[in-house]
């Protein structure tokens, strides 16, 4: 087990809130067609989306701007760029995607190593 700090909590709720906006978008998946286009008028979801912001930030004044971890994301981020090289549907990928999507991938690679 982790030694209980401060932080521990703080990577706690950011699971936890990445859990339940999850959930919620694998429930709404089958339900497409009943999501409305107008965002903030589907139940739950701002109120999710406000959750995981409010932990993602927190977690990242937190967890996230040592020197140490920055340089950690900076080195994912170039495994990303060199796998990229070696792999057509990688960079194929990659190219299909908006900058926002990219930019997600160290974000993800943070709630990935937390589990």
């Amino acid at each position: 087990d982790p030694v209980e700090t401060h932080l521990v909590p703080i990577a706690r709720t950011l699971l936890a809130a990445f859990a339940s906006l999850c959930e919620y978008l694998r429930y709404v998946s089958h339900r497409i067609e009943q999501v409305n286009s107008a965002l903030c008028k589907n139940p739950g979801l701002c109120d999710r989306l406000e959750a995981f912001e409010k932990a993602w930030t927190l977690a990242r004044d937190h967890l996230c701007c040592s020197p140490e971890q920055q340089q950690a994301v900076e080195e994912d981020l170039g495994i990303l760029v060199r796998a990229s090289r070696d792999s057509p549907e990688l960079a194929s990928w990659i190219e299909g995607r908006e900058v926002e999507a990219l930019l997600a991938v160290p974000r993800l690679l943070v709630l990935w190593g937390l589990e």
